[in-house]
């Protein structure tokens, strides 16, 4: 197993995530975040080292310590960090935004439910 995937895969288990979950958090598929934890896949998208790195809220050099697979020059890391910041607050307010509309929905169907009762008495 990659050093990078044993820190990726504790950082999701010591943050109660599934593989599906973190996997829908970062856009890739469950297969794809399994190569990665088990060590299978070797290279690993600087673009997504970011994403987890937002998300367990760690510095880059957390999973670079271990890696020459990340470097880039700090220009293409600022624009790519500022890219994928953004495309996590989206990604969040998206979520956030789909559970405000599911809330909604379900509290109309509980007032309905309820009125039917009251209406039943």
């Amino acid at each position: 197993m990659s050093t990078i995937g044993k820190k990726i895969r504790r950082l999701r288990v010591e943050n109660n995530l599934s593989q599906p979950e973190l996997s829908n958090l970062l856009g890739i598929s469950q297969s794809t975040l399994c190569n990665i934890e088990s060590g299978d896949r070797k290279k690993i998208d600087f673009s997504l080292i970011q994403k987890i790195s937002i998300i367990f809220n760690k510095d880059l050099n957390y999973f670079k310590e271990d890696s020459d697979c990340l470097e880039l020059d700090s220009n293409e890391n600022q624009s790519e960090y500022n890219e994928v910041v953004t495309g996590a607050f989206s990604i969040i307010i998206d979520q956030i935004r789909l559970l405000v509309k599911d809330n909604k929905t379900k509290s109309k169907i509980i007032q309905d439910l309820e009125n039917r009762l009251k209406s039943n008495k």
